[in-house]
């Protein structure tokens, strides 16, 4: 046991006398502490950009062009033009002198409010008897079919309904000017009340329409279209409820904010009806050529309904709880879940290095004959070699994770590292500490990492050529899921079944983005539990190969 430990060390010395070796780890360590920090600056750099207000500016110059352009021109269509570039002007400078920036709540009245004004005007341009065809070419916010219904009126009954916009717009203009997101709340609940009455009136007409001719799939579709429209006014006054009642204002430092948001996002996928068969032929042209069918086309939509369901639950049970989620609050948690998947890869780079040089470099330099005349046997000479660079990776894997949850703390603070992570299984809600919900995930991320140290090592001890390890190894780890990806577009479905697309497990976690992404475009469900096995195996076969061949093999220079 004491000459396979000497063997250890004497391989660890070995191998971190190598300046590029100590400096590559030295750089990750050191990108482990720094990194909570770069993201909390990068952080509230975001928040202080001032790229919305060089936008605002540059549409004015356009609309002062336009004007420019216009002034010299005498008809009434360019006349008309002319007043709504100067509408535009007005309006960017409003937004520049209130500071408005985008996916803020004032941004959102802000457009209510000169989507009003844009009706005003063009009602205004019916009174001066300026055609629906002339008013829509430049009102890109007035209605056609709105218009054409307001043409047919008085013009003292267009100008009360100039007035009522006129009036809703100033209101809102006045909202944001006072920062009164509670009355903007109120009259929002107000709105959402009335859509919401409407719609159970409509409801109710399209079911009694339904009862008269219970085989017509037209009207059986509406009363289903009109129900689902009813579910999510119902959910979007409760969100609103929710906000007044805790008084959360649109804030992206606020997680309850971002988890409002989030649920109304999922909402309108809970919601969404699926295409019929002939809507799926014309809207999803693509995916079908890609291999997607109707069949699985209305799996996969089955699918995400309840997936957006069961987040809706995790969402206002963390909100009923006060228990911020991971992707909703900028905190320590958050920070390590996001930057450890930085680290897998890294750690897979520099251990591909030393595993692709490790044993090949022994017979390029002709060292391999001292070590065989060793008095210890071949298989643990390899077996040394192979431990150290599997030992090295963990520990630096685990290393960089410990620094980085050390720096999240003092950048964020310790106390989210005690929020439970909320997740949905057999049909209930269950809780569980952060530690216990990733180190799972960073271990099954990892399966990566010994599959490319075992692959590396086998070429570098069977072919003995550390270009063609390290290269062969990073090349497969970096492409194997774009090959996958282009595989997919041409209907290369038992792709699922090989170790290809799981090479680098942290791209395709259980419930990821790519996972949802291949089975919606091209029909093909990836199976990254069955891939990790693959992994393993093949890391298995690929380890027992090189120890098969170097203590079969002669030792030759």
């Amino acid at each position: 046991m004491s000459k396979f430990k000497n063997l250890m060390r004497n391989e660890f010395t070995k191998q971190y006398k190598k300046i590029s070796i100590v400096v590559l780890t030295a750089l990750l360590l050191l990108f482990a502490v720094c990194m909570p920090f770069l993201f909390k600056y990068m952080e509230n750099r975001e928040f202080s950009s001032n790229y919305h207000l060089d936008n605002y500016r540059h549409q004015i110059s356009f609309y002062e062009s336009e004007i420019s352009s216009l002034k010299s021109k005498t008809d009434n269509l360019s006349k008309l033009n002319l007043k709504f570039n100067e509408l535009n002007v007005k309006y960017n400078n409003f937004l520049i002198d209130n500071d408005i920036n985008y996916n803020n709540w004032r941004s959102e009245v802000a457009d209510a409010a000169f989507t009003k004004e844009n009706m005003a005007f063009a009602i205004n341009a019916l009174i001066e008897k300026h055609s629906v065809s002339d008013i829509t070419k430049f009102v890109y916010l007035a209605q056609p079919e709105e218009l054409m219904e307001l043409s047919q009126l008085s013009n003292e009954e267009l100008k009360a309904k100039k007035s009522e916009f006129e009036k809703d717009s100033n209101r809102l203009y006045e909202n944001i000017k006072n920062n009164d997101y509670k009355s903007y709340l109120k009259t929002s609940a107000d709105s959402y009340n009335k859509t919401l009455g409407d719609l159970k009136t409509s409801l109710k007409s399209a079911e009694d329409e339904l009862k008269k001719d219970p085989k017509n799939s037209s009207l059986a579709r509406n009363v289903e279209t009109t129900k689902n429209q009813v579910s999510m006014q119902e959910e979007l006054i409760k969100i609103i409820k929710f906000r007044q009642d805790h008084d959360v204002s649109p804030d992206r430092n606020d997680w309850r904010d971002a988890t409002l948001s989030n649920i109304v996002y999922c909402s309108s996928a809970k919601y969404e009806l699926p295409a019929l068969e002939e809507e799926f032929k014309s809207n999803y042209a693509y995916e079908i050529q890609n291999g997607l069918t109707y069949e699985k086309y209305l799996e996969n939509h089955k699918n995400r309904v309840q997936k957006n369901k069961e987040q809706i639950e995790l969402n206002w049970y963390s909100l009923n709880n006060n228990m911020p989620q991971l992707g909703f609050a900028k905190d320590a948690k958050n920070t390590i879940n996001s930057i450890y998947i930085i680290y897998v890869s890294a750690v897979v780079f520099l251990c591909v290095m030393i595993a692709g040089n490790i044993v090949s470099s022994e017979y390029s330099k002709g060292t391999i004959r001292l070590l065989i005349l060793r008095p210890v046997c071949r298989w643990k000479l390899l077996l040394s070699k192979l431990l150290l660079v599997l030992l090295s990776g963990y520990v630096l894997l685990f290393l960089c994770v410990a620094l980085t949850t050390l720096s999240s703390g003092i950048a964020y603070g310790f106390n989210s590292l005690s929020t439970p992570i909320l997740s949905y299984a057999n049909n209930a809600i269950v809780e569980q500490s952060f530690f216990s919900y990733f180190m799972p995930t960073l271990l099954f991320a990892s399966i990566s990492l010994i599959f490319a140290i075992s692959l590396s090592f086998a070429i570098s001890t069977i072919v003995k050529n550390t270009a063609l390890a390290v290269g062969g190894t990073m090349f497969l780890y970096l492409a194997g899921l774009p090959i996958s990806v282009f595989m997919a577009q041409f209907k290369v479905t038992w792709i699922a079944y090989t170790p290809l697309p799981y090479i680098n497990l942290s791209s395709v976690l259980p419930g990821s983005y790519t996972v949802s992404s291949f089975a919606q475009n091209y029909g093909i469900d990836l199976l990254p539990n069955v891939g990790a096995i693959e992994l393993v195996v093949l890391s298995i076969i690929f380890i027992l190969t090189s120890f098969i061949v170097f203590n079969k093999q002669d030792v030759k220079n």
